[in-house]
């Protein structure tokens, strides 16, 4: 048992397309798993994002960059990536994980048909760990 949430800002800065975020995630607290207390790992992301409209195109490409910190350790991490959209119907995706010795390059597809959405990522795991597919399916109303 136990509980948890993250929580997290959006700013629009005054540069059009760019944007700043930062989320702390995992905050909260979880009693005994399998007879043995479990710590939530509790993280702090701060990144800008910058959305380029690609004139005289249905094209929108956003480029993310991410600060990572794990509030109980010294890990430290940073992570890029890419998402070029096409007529906002479908969107491809890569990134890169730095500092972590079984993750770096993912990639990723989503698409978009009304108000619902579908998204894909990949991403390979080294060290014999395999690789993760997620998916997911977001419904607006």
């Amino acid at each position: 048992k136990g509980f948890g949430f993250d929580f997290g800002l959006n700013y629009l800065t005054p540069i059009k397309g760019l944007s700043v975020s930062s989320v702390v995630k995992n905050l909260g607290s979880m009693n005994e798993l399998q007879n043995e207390e479990t710590k939530l790992p509790t993280e702090f992301r701060l990144g800008p994002a910058y959305q380029f409209e690609i004139e005289s195109t249905e094209i929108d490409f956003i480029a993310v960059a991410e600060f990572l910190k794990y509030l109980e350790t010294d890990d430290i991490h940073f992570n890029l990536g890419g998402d070029i959209t096409y007529n906002k119907l479908i969107s491809l995706r890569v990134g890169y994980q730095t500092g972590f010795e079984s993750r770096g390059l993912t990639a990723g597809l989503g698409i978009m048909w009304g108000n619902l959405k579908f998204d894909y990522a990949y991403l390979p795991f080294s060290l014999g760990l395999g690789n993760a597919n997620l998916f997911s399916i977001q419904f607006k109303f």
